[in-house]
Order: C-alpha cells, then structure tokens, then sequence
C-alpha cells in the first residue's frame, strides 16, 4: 500500500461553482474505487470577475504504484507527497506500464497542440486576408 497526499486544483466562475465542482471530482474519485481517507477543501479565492480558485487537499490510499500514477495521469494534481512507505521498488511491469502510459499521454498532447498550431496557422492566413479585404474596400471607397 501506498499513502500519498494529494492537492488538486480547481476554478470556477464563482465560489460556489469551484467548490460544487471539485466535490464532483472527490466523488468521481470515489465511484472509480480510489481509498479517500481524508480531504480538506481549501477556501475559495476569487482572482478575477469571473474566476475563482480553490484546491483540495486528499489523503488517498494506493494499492500500489500504478494506481497513484494513473491518478496522476488523469486528474492532473497540483502535488503528490507520498507519506508512506519511505521506500519501496517497483516490478518491471509496473515500470514499464507507467511509461507507456507516459508516452501515451506526451502522444495525445503532442497531437493535440499540432492541431491547434495549425488552426492558429490557418485563422491568421483567414484574419490576414480579410483585413487586406477591408482595406482594398475602404480604398476603393476613399477614390
């Protein structure tokens, strides 16, 4: 077993909003079957208007490494403390599963910010040559 300390962010429009959800979060954790021991929800701060933020502090407790590493890899915590045990060692397999799941994830991300380069890349050419529009049109109109 392992037991970790976990801190997840969260935000929202509102204080309400950001706390509601990540109570959603802590639940979700819970329907998927991870030990939560404790949680200690922060207190909301408002940073914007229209954004606030907040974080939960969890006390979870892992069959074993993977399990804390897909965590990892699907909520995306702020920090992880890992409080017990002071060491342990992990099997090949677990090594190996945890960086294909690395790898995995760094595949989908880096596709991801591909498309969303290239969409950048074609709205500019799109914005460009509807401002060239307007001027040859405000142009025209000045004669």
């Amino acid at each position: 077993m392992i037991k970790a300390k976990v801190i997840i962010d969260g935000v929202g429009p509102t204080e309400e909003a950001v706390v509601k959800g990540l109570k959603e979060v802590v639940a979700s954790m819970r329907d998927l079957g991870f030990s939560i021991e404790e949680e200690n929800f922060g207190t909301p701060e408002r940073v914007a208007e229209d954004k606030c933020l907040d974080f939960v502090e969890l006390l979870i407790e892992f069959k074993d490494f993977r399990e804390l590493f897909d965590l990892i890899l699907k909520r995306d915590p702020k920090s992880v403390e890992i409080l017990e045990p002071e060491e342990f060692s992990l099997s090949k397999e677990e090594v190996e599963y945890c960086l294909n799941e690395l790898i995995s994830t760094n595949r989908v991300s880096a596709k991801t910010l591909k498309t969303l380069a290239n969409a950048t890349v074609s709205l500019r050419r799109e914005v460009e040559k509807l401002r060239e529009k307007i001027k040859e049109e405000s142009f025209v109109e000045t004669r």
